[in-house]
This record gives C-alpha cells, structure tokens and sequence, in this order.
C-alpha cells in the first residue's frame, strides 16, 4: 500500500487500485462524511468499526460496471475490447452464469480488466454509451478528459480526505461549453428528469460537488460548477448534463463542515451514542397517521 499519511497536501496518486484507494482510512470521503450526516454517531461507529453500511444492489452494480466501461473508453480502448459476451461453454446446461467453468473464465477475464456480460447487458450497454455520445456536453467532457480517477488526497477544514473524480478537464482547457476547465462525474439512474433531484438528495450529490471542488481547488482550479452527466438505464437510455443549484451546494459544504467537526469529536472522546439513545423517547406519530387511526376506530 502506498503510504498517504504524513505528505504535504494536496497530492495526487495515479493509478491507485480501487481496493487501495478505499483502505485509505485516515483519510475521510465524501461518502462516509453524507452517511454520518444522515445516520449520526451509531453509523459512525459501525464505519470506523471497519464495516460497511450499504453492500450495494443490481442497480449500483450496473452503475459501476457502465462507470468502469466509461473510463476505459476514456482511456482510449475499444468497447468490442473491453466488453466480453459469456461464452455458452462456460454456462450451466440451463444457461445459467455459475459453476467453476464460469467463475473461472469470469475470473481471467476481470483480471484482463474486462467487463463480463450477457447479449442483453451488451445491448444496453450499447445504447448507453451511443446516447451518451450523442450528447454533446457530455461527449465533450469525455472526449477532452485526459485523467480518469486519480485519487486525491487533501484537506477539508484541516482535515485528511480524499476524493476520486471521474474526470477532470485539464487546467488549460477552455471552449465555449467550458470556459474554464472543470472536474466532472459520471452519474446512472433509472429516474425520469423530473424525479433527478431525488436521487441526487439521498446520495449527497450536492456534498459530492461541495467536497470534489474543494479539492479541485487546492490543486489550482478555479471555482466552478461541477457537471454531472446522467445516463438512464432503462429505455430510452437518455443523457443528460446537469448543474446543481448552488444554494444547495453551498447548503451541502455547511453539513460537510459540520459533520466533519462531529466525526472528529466523537473519535477524539470515543462518545458515539446520541443524547436520545439515554432515555425513553417519546413516539412521534404525524398527525395525519392519528386521523386516519381515529377513523379506523369509530
């Protein structure tokens, strides 16, 4: 493991592997940071126990795998060469993906970096990376980003952390979308435009950009608006590119900072329960669920 602690910040680590950069745990990141503000000092606890909240779900694994797809794109390879069909040899005589075979084949081919996937996965995720292209804010965004996910390391009022961008324009990158150069990130959601902010509300995408351009920032970028490119993926497999407002960006550092101060008291006195946990709590029942409960009873 490379060794983090004790650098003069901020610094940048490329080509980090993703299992490194997440045992960076002197360093805080966004994601613990909006887990901690929504779920206060028992989650605290499980997280610096070394356990995870959210072991993830079919949607974040077709996320990240159109996520993983995106930056290898990015990188200059092909999808033909990055994406691989399973092949019927490998699957269970009812065509299942299991079984040694399978695990085996599937196994060499991660370790080639390569994305495994049925003939539907393949499609969708042709009609995803096609949509996303024909986008033209977000194909100039992926086509003029040089860097992929380097792992930054820096400090958030004083404080160790680290963040992982998509991608990130270079410093001297100017054009008429983009008059000056601007971290963004890579966003998949199954919502219709509408319904965005809801999504973007319960996984902390407003502190994702307060804390990404902090740190862009610190490394000599000017301040800016960070670009979140939406992919659907669910017919039509729409893109977008989307600006959060910045009241709610400035809203989302406050809770940051806040939260980042809690982090660090509860660590330093080892007082993790909250003051309710001390007592009997009284129920709070919303008023309209006591109506409806009144007229069950008459």
């Amino acid at each position: 493991m490379e060794k983090t602690v004790g650098r003069e910040y901020p610094f940048v680590v490329t080509g980090m592997p993703n299992e490194e950069y997440h045992s960076q745990n002197d360093h805080l990141r966004r994601s613990m940071i909006v887990q901690v503000a929504k779920y206060g000092g028992e989650a605290q606890r499980f997280i610096d126990d070394g356990h995870s909240l959210f072991k993830g779900s079919t949607a974040t694994t077709k996320g990240s795998r159109f996520d993983d797809l995106t930056m290898q794109l990015i990188e200059g390879k092909q999808f033909k060469d990055v994406v691989v069909q399973t092949p019927s040899e490998v699957l269970t005589k009812s065509g299942q993906r299991r079984g040694k075979p399978y695990l085996e084949w599937k196994s060499q081919q991660e370790k080639e970096g390569k994305i495994c996937v049925s003939a539907d996965e393949e499609w969708e995720l042709t009609m995803m990376v096609d949509h996303m292209m024909q986008n033209p804010v977000a194909r100039e965004l992926i086509e003029e980003t040089q860097q992929t996910q380097l792992s930054v390391f820096f400090l958030f009022d004083g404080v160790p952390c680290a963040c992982r961008p998509d991608g990130n324009l270079p410093l001297d990158y100017s054009s008429e979308l983009f008059p000056i150069p601007v971290w963004w990130d890579l966003k998949t959601t199954s919502s219709t435009w509408d319904r965005i902010h809801v999504s973007s509300q319960a996984y902390g995408y407003a502190e994702q950009e307060a804390f990404y351009t902090e740190a862009a920032m610190q490394l000599g970028y000017k301040p800016h608006r960070m670009p979140f490119v939406f992919v659907q993926t669910v017919p039509p497999y729409r893109c977008r590119v989307f600006h959060i407002p910045q009241e709610v960006v400035d809203n989302a550092r406050a809770r940051i900072s806040n939260t980042i101060a809690e982090i660090q008291l509860r660590r330093r006195t080892g007082i993790y329960l909250p003051v309710e946990a001390d007592q009997i709590n009284e129920l709070d029942v919303p008023q309209w669920a006591q109506q409806e409960e009144e007229l069950f009873n008459a």
